[in-house]
């Protein structure tokens, strides 16, 4: 090739590159400057997962329990903020949010809550490290860092529409005692808050009700409820176990007594109220008092934790259905500005300050609650749809904005 050849070669090379350079400068944008950067940076220590200074929401509960209730396994350390782990968008709705609608759902996002745990998303043929990884990334390095969950199985793998047609399998029983001790061994010797079989109170044997209303092998799902109850209590040492008792609206304090006592109220730290109701936390005080009393002259010391998740706006099941006759009530209405009555919006916040508090109480509720409350949790999910699922962003706002916490 000769001179006259390659000078033309040379230029045309040449503008062609300068074309190409143009292009991307014209398309790049932001993206350009990204790509051009990460050209430049060494390639051989990759981008970590986990940024190395990560911010935490955790809550601290710092102080003594009051002296009425001086073994109150929740009083002290920090309470954990579940930052996305399974819990259906709420977590990732508030970061991408701007505004009011951030500030509102910073209210149930940046809240200490329990996570549920069904047989049915977390049984040991689907996961063994469900449990024990949320415990880990909950913790993050700190023991004493509380973790909260609930544990839901006694209606087997089709739920509880069920329960009213069948009760559980041979095999639906044998697979809930092998998850539970697979939950058990997960969670280990973590310091965690325990609700034991939200919705337990349907396994009353309500002969009060018409038989097609009653639940189907309400005995088993009881005798399941001891062996968890017990098995928490052998092998999880910190763990503090609540079984489910309803709530003040619910059932009688002789069905609730007897309901806990065949459902191993003996190994457990207490029974929870509110799960899936709506009373006021007044009520369930007062309500703690009265289940708490009974117990004990039955030889059973026990304590309570109060849902308080959803009751900002208190009602109980006879007012909702005077109010909306043909709804559901798990799936609680939103407030709006035309009702703020009979309505879904959070409550006093998670704490086991249960009489040092926004809550409006009597010096004679006050000095109840620290008596017999170990804590106001929030195991009620007022943001999801029919309190399970999916996740509901307008509906997790608006109980927000109408909060009078």
């Amino acid at each position: 090739m000769n001179r006259r050849t390659v000078l033309p070669v040379v230029l045309l090379a040449t503008l062609l590159l300068a074309l190409v350079a143009g292009l991307v400068g014209l398309s790049g944008g932001s993206g350009s400057a990204a790509t051009v950067a990460a050209r430049r940076a060494p390639s051989a220590a990759p981008t970590p997962s986990t940024p190395p200074n990560p911010t935490y929401y955790d809550v601290p509960m710092a102080g003594q329990p009051y002296a009425a209730n001086p073994r109150n396994p929740l009083a002290g350390g920090t309470w954990s903020v579940n930052e996305g782990y399974w819990d259906q968008g709420l977590f990732a709705a508030w970061e991408r949010a701007s505004g009011t609608d951030k500030s509102y759902l910073a209210k149930s996002a940046l809240q200490p809550k329990a996570l549920w745990f069904t047989i049915g998303n977390s049984t040991p043929a689907r996961t063994t490290t469900g449990v024990s990884n949320y415990i880990a990334l909950a913790q993050h390095g700190d023991p004493n860092m509380l973790v909260q969950l609930a544990v839901f199985g006694i209606w087997g793998y089709q739920g509880e529409g069920q329960r009213l047609v069948s009760p559980l399998s041979h095999q639906e029983k044998s697979d809930y005692r092998a998850w539970i001790r697979s939950v058990s061994a997960q969670i280990g010797t973590a310091r965690v808050a325990v609700i034991l079989e939200p919705d337990l109170a349907l396994a009353v044997n309500r002969l009060d009700l018409p038989a097609g209303q009653r639940t189907k092998g309400w005995k088993a799902r009881q005798k399941l409820t001891a062996y968890a109850a017990k098995t928490f209590h052998d092998h999880n040492r910190r763990a503090a176990v609540y079984l489910d008792a309803g709530d003040a609206d619910w059932l009688t304090t002789a069905q609730a007594v007897d309901l806990l006592q065949r459902s191993g109220i003996q190994y457990a730290r207490g029974f929870a109220l509110g799960a899936t109701h709506y009373s006021s936390t007044q009520d369930d005080i007062a309500r703690s008092a009265e289940l708490a009393t009974a117990l004990a002259a039955h030889g059973v010391r026990s304590h309570a934790v109060i849902d308080t998740a959803d009751n900002g706006r208190p009602f109980t099941y006879q007012q909702f259905y005077a109010a909306h006759p043909k709804s559901f009530f798990d799936n609680s209405f939103p407030c709006a500005a035309s009702r703020t009555a009979v309505c879904n919006a959070l409550g006093v916040p998670p704490t086991w300050k249960v009489a040092s508090t926004a809550l409006p109480l009597s010096p004679a509720q006050r000095a109840t609650a620290a008596t017999y409350v170990d804590g106001y949790l929030w195991f009620g999910r007022p943001w999801l749809k029919d309190q399970a699922t999916p996740f509901m962003k307008n509906k997790a706002i608006l109980a927000g904005q109408y909060s009078p916490f």
